[in-house]
């Protein structure tokens, strides 16, 4: 089968719900802290070496010491998948009663233990705690908890844009976001305003800190989601952003300006060193529990209404490779919101990073969203990373504050929400577009810029050109071409969108055709070279096959001048198939390169770390040997027993990217038979050649 940052005060203990710190009921707190950092010292020296501990970091046990306490968010172990996946109502009610049963387990597993409970979430296996060291080490022990992040606060990101992007032309042609909604996660919006009269459909608020309206830490309904007061820039904030993606106004408007909006204030007030950089105390922060519970309240609005993305203007961090498993719970919930059609659309963050990203910006499912200028370049101040998805105007961008007032900011906060109108208005054109699909619009048709930071080529978002693309479309047949022709049967919902989806992300369809080529359903057809070249017509020129074309193919296949493998990189290469590939969006070069080494070397498409590891490395060396030494080295690639024919055919593809001349091929061949060269002296020949430099200067001008 194929397939595919600091604690909030506690106060006092008891009326908090905790279960204190005690040795045996009496002596004073600094006694129990003196034993507990034995206690911390022996559990850390009997730790070391325990592959087991590698779930609970370091800094956790060290915080709850330093501080009294953690907050941490559990994953539960409990197998899940993304409820739009899902069959039926039974199956998602199944699914959510084992995520509770077992967090009551872990729950009861704590009891005697210093915790507190903060949040629950219903649809993915997770739970916020503020934990003491008995507690974490239970955690840590239990056989019902995979891994423990921390619950980090983090911060706020902080009318000429929107006809930039083209989204007054959108208009004309009678796309505004009109029947969409997008959610705003931030400091609360003023829906007072007339820029944003009669937009807001419902209201939220998510605040451990207690700094909901009602006073409390959740809060949902009218009047739940108004601007918080204590910090004068932080709490306009959500404002500012929610007039970019849907403001509608008599001089100006925001990008989707027919949209309404589902507002959820997901920030609390902190004072002290928790408002350090801020440029404000008291200070408006946000604990990642707080915002996966305004994420699960979207989710569970899908059915009242068309969502088409949520935005977050919010971060922390610096990221050089997409974050999953360090973010895993922001994972899970921002899966299930695509899973059903919702996009989670984030600022990269504003530390002019050259090579990482913030989160949760840095997980693959969301969409990462840097800034450009409006003369479009890079702005100094963006974040930027390979695994960046897209760019849009956030350099001097006008919107409304609370009360009225216009204001002018800058920061890819408000790059984020051009991106989330944008997406309202083409999910207005294409209610059932998947979140790969409309990012594939997007990235096809997106002006190039590049970063001179680092040299990383991504796409200015054009929505105009975005509206009228067939790139989804396009995408789609040729996946359903693969199935049809290489599998013969029709594509699976899951494995069809998949292979879209890494379409879109690659940039490229040599993992996807691989796949389907190499998978053992296929090759268990056994079909004649006949059949196999009829394929190749039918799938990459989406026709019959012209005779003369075919005979001469099928020659080459009978007497051994050609194998399947290189008749796949001729139809691949070929100008026709680029004529209905249209539909690839653009991919910076040395990306681009290193997807080759992968498809070619290991026969696979990249893992985000490793590609994300390589293009740093060609990026920081600028050039390719080390690197391709490095995959021909590897022991995947040595398990793949190469033939000297094949290793000097993959020269050709990985170093001059087209396939051998059949001269050239039997005199290299010939030179490692006799072992006149080692196949990396032939390598360092094949770097050194003329015609790579000319290619490797494309990649390092």
């Amino acid at each position: 089968m194929l397939t595919t940052p600091h604690r909030m005060a506690l106060g006092d203990p008891e009326r908090r719900g905790w279960v204190p710190f005690s040795i045996d009921g009496h002596g004073p707190r600094w006694a129990v802290r003196l034993l507990l950092g034995v206690w911390l010292s022996l559990i850390l020296v009997a730790r070391q070496g325990n592959a087991a501990a590698e779930g609970v970091p370091r800094e956790l046990y060290q915080k709850a010491f330093s501080e009294g306490s953690v907050r941490v968010i559990a994953q539960l172990r409990v197998h899940t998948t993304a409820e739009g996946h899902l069959e039926g109502a039974q199956a998602v009610r199944s699914q959510r009663n084992d995520i509770a049963s077992v967090r009551s387990t872990v729950l009861a597993e704590l009891g005697g233990s210093s915790h507190r409970k903060i949040r629950e979430f219903e649809t993915i296996p997770f739970v916020a705690l503020e934990v003491g060291l008995d507690a974490l080490s239970k955690l840590e022990e239990s056989m019902n908890v995979v891994a423990l992040e921390e619950d980090r606060l983090e911060s706020l990101l902080l009318s000429q844009s929107v006809p930039l992007i083209g989204a007054d032309q959108a208009w004309t042609d009678g796309f505004d976001g009109t029947g969409m909604v997008v959610a705003i996660l931030d400091s609360g919006v003023d829906k007072t305003l007339a820029f944003l009269s009669g937009k807001v459909v419902e209201e939220a608020c998510f605040s451990a800190n207690g700094s909901c309206p009602n006073g409390l830490s959740s809060q949902t309904g009218s009047g739940a989601g108004v601007p918080c007061t204590y910090a004068p820039n932080g709490c306009r904030h959500g404002t500012f952003v929610a007039g970019i993606a849907a403001g509608a106004g008599s001089s100006f408007s925001g990008v989707a300006r027919g949209a309404r909006l589902i507002v959820v204030q997901v920030f609390s007030r902190f004072i002290g060193g928790n408002c350090t950089g801020e440029g404000e105390d008291p200070c408006a922060k946000s604990f990642v529990s707080d915002q996966i519970a305004g994420l699960e309240r979207v989710f569970a609005l899908r059915a009242q209404y068309a969502i088409a993305a949520v935005n977050m203007s919010i971060g922390s961090g610096r990221f050089t490779s997409p974050c999953d498993s360090t973010q895993a719970a922001s994972k899970a919930v921002i899966d299930n919101l695509r899973s059903v059609g919702i996009a989670t659309i984030v600022a990269s963050g504003n530390d002019g990073f050259p090579d990482g990203i913030d989160a949760p910006a840095c997980i693959s499912t969301a969409i990462s969203v840097g800034s450009s200028t409006k003369a479009d370049t890079v702005s100094s101040f963006s974040n930027s990373a390979s695994f960046l998805s897209l760019l849009a105007p956030g350099e001097s961008i006008i919107s409304f504050v609370p009360g009225g007032g216009l204001a002018i900011g800058s920061g890819t906060s408000f790059g984020a929400p051009h991106v989330t109108g944008a997406w309202a208005i083409l999910k207005q054109r294409n209610p059932s577009a998947t979140v790969g699909e409309v990012l594939a619009a997007l990235t096809s048709t997106g002006l190039p810029i590049t970063d001179p930071k680092n040299g990383i080529t991504k796409p200015r978002i054009r929505v105009n050109l975005a509206l009228h693309t067939s790139s989804p479309l396009a995408a789609q047949a040729f996946v359903t071409r693969l199935y049809e022709q290489v599998l013969n049967r029709e594509p699976d919902s899951d494995g069809l969108q998949g292979f879209i989806d890494q379409i879109a992300e690659f940039g490229s369809v040599v993992p996807t055709v691989l796949a389907f080529f190499q998978s053992q359903e296929f090759l268990g057809r056994n079909t004649s070279n006949a059949q196999f070249l009829t394929i190749l017509y039918h799938t990459f020129l989406d026709r019959d096959p012209d005779p003369s074309g075919f005979n001469a193919f099928l020659a080459d296949l009978q007497s051994g001048l050609r194998t399947r493998d290189n008749l796949l990189d001729i139809f691949l290469d070929s100008h026709e198939f680029a004529s209905l590939a249209s539909f690839l969006p653009p991919q910076d070069p040395v990306t681009a390169f290193v997807t080759t080494l992968y498809v070619r070397i290991l026969g696979r498409g990249p893992d985000q770390a490793g590609l994300q590891g390589s293009v740093t490395q060609l990026e920081q060396t600028r050039t390719v040997l080390p690197t391709v030494n490095c995959f021909l080295a590897s022991q995947e690639f040595l398990d793949r027993h190469a033939t000297n024919t094949e290793f000097v055919t993959l020269l050709y593809r990985v170093f001059l990217n087209r396939v051998p001349d059949a001269a050239g091929l039997t005199g290299f061949v010939a030179t490692l038979n006799q072992e006149a060269v080692t196949r990396a002296q032939l390598a360092s020949q094949f770097a050194a050649a003329p015609e790579f430099q000319a290619i490797q200067h494309q990649l390092f001008p």
